[in-house]
């Protein structure tokens, strides 16, 4: 299977989750209507990923990605103002338009859960 092929498998099985997520909760979703979403395996699924939540953590790494490879490269040579309007709107453009605001909301409970997590 060549490189492009693989990502596209794998990029198939991220947005089918994403799609799913903003119809319902993250604990109704299933490995399995994932990859029926997908059109995948689900041999193809575990290929890349160990639990639906891990594929809800690529979310933070594409995020990242946008942020350090699109948003920081491009920012405005102005005042801390000017940068930081810039910064803000394409924070918002990602959430309502990149990604949807369901999918934040899921991302803030895995940092909060994490969190609590690691101090107790």
């Amino acid at each position: 299977m060549t490189d492009n092929r693989r990502n596209s498998t794998r990029m198939n099985i991220y947005q089918a989750a994403i799609r799913l997520l903003n119809d319902e909760d993250i604990e109704k979703i299933t490995v399995r209507s994932i990859v029926k979403e997908a059109n995948s395996t689900i041999g193809g699924f575990y290929h890349y990923y160990q639990s639906k939540y891990d594929v809800y953590r690529d979310a933070f790494y594409f995020m990242n990605d946008y942020f350090e490879n699109i948003v920081a490269i491009n920012l405005p040579k102005g005042s801390l103002w000017e940068k930081l309007e810039y910064y803000f709107s394409q924070y918002h453009l990602y959430n309502t338009q990149i990604t949807s605001f369901k999918l934040y909301q899921t991302l803030t409970k895995f940092v909060a859960d994490a969190t609590i997590t690691k101090k107790t």
